[in-house]
Protein backbone atom coordinates (compact mmCIF):
# COMPACT_ATOMS: atom_id res chain seq x y z
CA UNK A 1 0.00 0.00 0.00
CA UNK A 2 2.46 2.66 0.80
CA UNK A 3 6.38 2.98 0.03
CA UNK A 4 9.41 5.11 1.06
CA UNK A 5 12.67 5.44 0.82
CA UNK A 6 15.65 6.47 3.87
CA UNK A 7 18.71 8.36 3.60
CA UNK A 8 20.55 5.20 2.50
CA UNK A 9 18.60 4.06 -0.42
CA UNK A 10 16.81 1.76 1.12
CA UNK A 11 13.46 1.26 -0.07
CA UNK A 12 10.21 0.14 2.52
CA UNK A 13 7.17 -1.04 1.49
CA UNK A 14 4.04 -2.24 3.53
CA UNK A 15 1.45 -4.74 1.48
CA UNK A 16 -2.05 -4.75 2.83
CA UNK A 17 -3.60 -8.31 3.03
CA UNK A 18 0.01 -10.58 2.58
CA UNK A 19 1.47 -8.30 5.75
CA UNK A 20 4.60 -6.81 7.41
CA UNK A 21 6.92 -4.41 5.91
CA UNK A 22 9.44 -5.66 3.37
CA UNK A 23 12.56 -3.70 3.07
CA UNK A 24 14.60 -3.41 -0.54
CA UNK A 25 18.14 -2.52 -0.35
CA UNK A 26 20.47 -0.61 -2.81
CA UNK A 27 21.68 -3.76 -4.04
CA UNK A 28 17.97 -4.75 -5.11
CA UNK A 29 17.39 -7.77 -2.18
CA UNK A 30 13.97 -7.92 -0.90
CA UNK A 31 13.59 -8.90 3.09
CA UNK A 32 10.88 -9.04 4.95
CA UNK A 33 10.97 -7.02 8.42
CA UNK A 34 9.00 -8.29 11.25
CA UNK A 35 7.50 -4.83 13.02
CA UNK A 36 6.03 -7.19 16.07
CA UNK A 37 8.12 -10.18 17.12
CA UNK A 38 4.33 -12.02 18.82
CA UNK A 39 2.97 -11.07 15.56
CA UNK A 40 -0.11 -9.21 16.59
CA UNK A 41 0.28 -6.18 14.21
CA UNK A 42 2.46 -8.15 11.33
CA UNK A 43 -0.84 -7.46 8.78
CA UNK A 44 -2.82 -4.74 7.49
CA UNK A 45 -0.22 -2.62 6.94
CA UNK A 46 -1.49 0.79 5.34
CA UNK A 47 1.09 3.79 5.14
CA UNK A 48 5.04 3.93 5.69
CA UNK A 49 7.17 7.10 5.76
CA UNK A 50 10.75 7.90 6.77
CA UNK A 51 12.03 10.45 9.15
CA UNK A 52 15.13 12.07 8.97
CA UNK A 53 16.54 9.58 11.64
CA UNK A 54 15.81 6.79 9.50
CA UNK A 55 13.10 5.56 11.61
CA UNK A 56 10.20 3.82 9.81
CA UNK A 57 6.91 4.89 10.49
CA UNK A 58 3.21 2.66 9.51
CA UNK A 59 -0.06 2.95 9.78
CA UNK A 60 -1.86 -0.20 10.97
CA UNK A 61 -5.49 -0.80 10.62
CA UNK A 62 -5.86 -4.66 11.61
CA UNK A 63 -8.36 -7.13 12.01
CA UNK A 64 -9.18 -6.55 15.82
CA UNK A 65 -10.15 -3.01 15.19
CA UNK A 66 -6.88 -1.59 16.00
CA UNK A 67 -6.10 1.76 14.03
CA UNK A 68 -2.41 3.11 15.08
CA UNK A 69 0.98 4.24 14.21
CA UNK A 70 3.84 1.97 14.96
CA UNK A 71 7.94 2.96 14.82
CA UNK A 72 10.66 1.03 13.95
CA UNK A 73 13.83 2.65 15.00
CA UNK A 74 17.25 2.26 12.63
CA UNK A 75 18.43 -0.38 15.04
CA UNK A 76 15.06 -2.50 15.01
CA UNK A 77 13.43 -1.72 17.95
CA UNK A 78 9.69 -1.10 17.54
CA UNK A 79 6.74 0.52 19.07
CA UNK A 80 3.60 1.72 19.07
CA UNK A 81 3.76 5.42 19.16
CA UNK A 82 -0.19 6.65 18.60
CA UNK A 83 -3.46 4.60 18.43
CA UNK A 84 -5.65 1.92 20.23
CA UNK A 85 -9.03 1.05 19.27
CA UNK A 86 -10.58 2.21 16.16
CA UNK A 87 -11.74 5.24 16.72
CA UNK A 88 -11.68 9.40 16.43
CA UNK A 89 -9.67 11.25 19.54
CA UNK A 90 -6.98 13.89 19.07
CA UNK A 91 -4.27 13.42 22.09
CA UNK A 92 -1.04 11.83 22.88
CA UNK A 93 -0.19 8.36 22.30
CA UNK A 94 -2.91 5.74 23.42
CA UNK A 95 -5.27 8.41 23.66
CA UNK A 96 -5.31 9.09 19.62
CA UNK A 97 -7.61 7.76 18.01
CA UNK A 98 -8.02 6.93 14.25
CA UNK A 99 -10.26 5.16 12.09
CA UNK A 100 -8.47 3.13 8.51
CA UNK A 101 -4.77 5.28 8.79
CA UNK A 102 -3.99 5.33 4.99
CA UNK A 103 -1.00 7.47 3.98
CA UNK A 104 2.00 8.83 5.68
CA UNK A 105 3.95 11.94 4.88
CA UNK A 106 7.09 14.08 6.94
CA UNK A 107 6.97 17.54 7.11
CA UNK A 108 10.68 19.58 7.18
CA UNK A 109 9.91 20.23 10.46
CA UNK A 110 9.47 16.66 11.28
CA UNK A 111 5.68 16.95 11.92
CA UNK A 112 3.75 13.56 9.89
CA UNK A 113 0.18 13.83 8.64
CA UNK A 114 -1.76 10.64 8.14
CA UNK A 115 -4.85 10.56 5.79
CA UNK A 116 -7.47 9.28 8.43
CA UNK A 117 -9.55 7.73 5.94
CA UNK A 118 -13.19 6.94 7.78
CA UNK A 119 -12.99 9.64 9.62
CA UNK A 120 -12.60 12.11 7.05
CA UNK A 121 -9.36 13.70 8.01
CA UNK A 122 -5.74 14.71 7.67
CA UNK A 123 -4.51 14.43 11.21
CA UNK A 124 -0.92 15.87 12.17
CA UNK A 125 1.32 14.19 14.72
CA UNK A 126 3.74 16.90 16.28
CA UNK A 127 7.32 15.73 17.66
CA UNK A 128 8.95 15.43 20.31
CA UNK A 129 5.33 14.97 22.65
CA UNK A 130 3.51 12.89 19.50
CA UNK A 131 0.43 14.85 20.21
CA UNK A 132 -2.27 14.37 17.57
CA UNK A 133 -4.53 17.12 15.95
CA UNK A 134 -6.91 18.04 12.94
CA UNK A 135 -4.33 19.28 10.36
CA UNK A 136 -7.63 19.63 7.42
CA UNK A 137 -10.80 17.71 7.31
CA UNK A 138 -14.60 18.68 6.33
CA UNK A 139 -17.92 17.89 6.95
CA UNK A 140 -19.53 14.93 5.26
CA UNK A 141 -21.74 14.70 3.06
CA UNK A 142 -25.37 14.36 5.29
CA UNK A 143 -27.35 11.08 4.58
CA UNK A 144 -30.92 10.69 5.73
CA UNK A 145 -33.19 7.74 7.58
CA UNK A 146 -36.52 8.28 8.54
CA UNK A 147 -38.55 7.96 11.60
CA UNK A 148 -41.73 6.73 12.79
CA UNK A 149 -44.10 5.94 15.66
CA UNK A 150 -47.36 5.22 17.29
CA UNK A 151 -49.36 6.48 20.46
CA UNK A 152 -46.70 9.13 21.04
CA UNK A 153 -47.60 10.80 23.98
CA UNK A 154 -44.75 13.80 23.54
CA UNK A 155 -41.92 14.28 21.29
CA UNK A 156 -39.26 11.68 19.96
CA UNK A 157 -35.92 12.70 20.97
CA UNK A 158 -33.47 11.29 18.87
CA UNK A 159 -29.38 11.87 20.05
CA UNK A 160 -26.64 11.91 17.24
CA UNK A 161 -23.60 9.49 18.17
CA UNK A 162 -20.53 10.56 19.20
CA UNK A 163 -18.60 12.86 16.65
CA UNK A 164 -21.78 12.93 14.41
CA UNK A 165 -24.65 15.70 14.24
CA UNK A 166 -28.39 15.72 13.22
CA UNK A 167 -31.11 17.74 11.30
CA UNK A 168 -34.60 17.50 10.23
CA UNK A 169 -32.97 20.30 7.22
CA UNK A 170 -30.64 19.11 5.29
CA UNK A 171 -28.77 22.28 5.00
CA UNK A 172 -29.28 23.72 8.16
CA UNK A 173 -29.68 23.29 11.72
CA UNK A 174 -27.74 20.07 12.96
CA UNK A 175 -26.87 19.85 16.92
CA UNK A 176 -26.43 17.04 19.22
CA UNK A 177 -30.01 16.07 19.78
CA UNK A 178 -32.92 16.71 17.77
CA UNK A 179 -36.87 16.63 19.06
CA UNK A 180 -39.78 15.57 16.62
CA UNK A 181 -43.31 16.65 17.74
CA UNK A 182 -45.82 14.22 16.46
CA UNK A 183 -49.45 14.46 15.52
CA UNK A 184 -52.26 13.44 17.08
CA UNK A 185 -49.90 10.71 19.11
CA UNK A 186 -48.14 10.01 15.20
CA UNK A 187 -44.84 10.57 13.52
CA UNK A 188 -44.68 8.71 9.55
CA UNK A 189 -41.77 8.76 7.91
CA UNK A 190 -39.95 11.81 9.04
CA UNK A 191 -36.63 12.45 7.59
CA UNK A 192 -33.86 12.68 9.45
CA UNK A 193 -30.47 13.49 8.44
CA UNK A 194 -27.12 12.81 9.77
CA UNK A 195 -23.47 14.08 8.67
CA UNK A 196 -19.63 14.20 10.66
CA UNK A 197 -20.00 16.78 13.19
CA UNK A 198 -18.83 20.55 11.68
CA UNK A 199 -17.30 20.97 15.37
CA UNK A 200 -14.49 18.43 14.44
CA UNK A 201 -13.75 20.20 10.80
CA UNK A 202 -10.41 22.15 10.80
Amino acid sequence: DGVAVDSYGNLFATLFYCGGLRKINTGGVVSRISTDPQGIYNTFHRGVAVDALNNVYISIDNSAYKSMIFKMTASGQGSIVAGTHSGYQDGIGADAQFDSPYGLSFDGAGNIYVADAVNNRIRKMTPPHLNFSVAAGSVSASQFFSVSGTNLSGNMIIEAPVGYEISQSINSGYGSTLSISPASGVINGNAVYIRLSASLAA
